[in-house]
């Protein structure tokens, strides 16, 4: 995995075309592609990629951009990597915030949880495993 992926902020926006992002941040923007996911049938579109400037990645991954995540957030996920995930965790519980999917430990390396801001925008907090 490249190190960048593992930065403390990296935006993960859901797309609805995966190669057509891939065309406008690689071949428009010239960012270097880091890693991308074949998807799970020959003629399935890449479901995920990773794509690098510098030092920075942003993360996209297919999906739809229709209905509640095009309302309120616009299917923009925001992730974190934090020092004492279950501190935080622990604290989001106690306030007026809505947890979309509880914290544990992910097949992808990480533990963490995600949780929605008050215009829809999911933001998700991990650490490494």
């Amino acid at each position: 995995m490249d190190p960048r992926e593992l930065l403390p902020f990296v935006p993960e926006l859901t797309v609805r075309d995966v190669d057509a992002s891939l065309s406008f941040y690689v071949g428009a923007l010239g960012f270097e592609l880091v890693r991308r996911e074949a998807g799970l049938l020959a003629l399935d579109p890449s479901p995920f990629a990773v794509v690098a400037f510098e030092a920075s990645a942003v993360l996209l991954e297919r999906g739809s951009t229709e209905g509640e995540g095009a309302q309120r957030g616009g299917g923009l996920e925001l992730r974190f990597l934090v020092s004492d995930l279950d501190a935080l965790y622990e604290r989001v519980l106690g306030g007026p915030v809505t947890v979309l999917r509880e914290i544990g430990d992910r097949s992808y390396g990480l533990r963490d949880f995600t949780l929605s801001d008050v215009d829809g925008f999911r933001l998700r907090f991990a650490r490494r495993l």
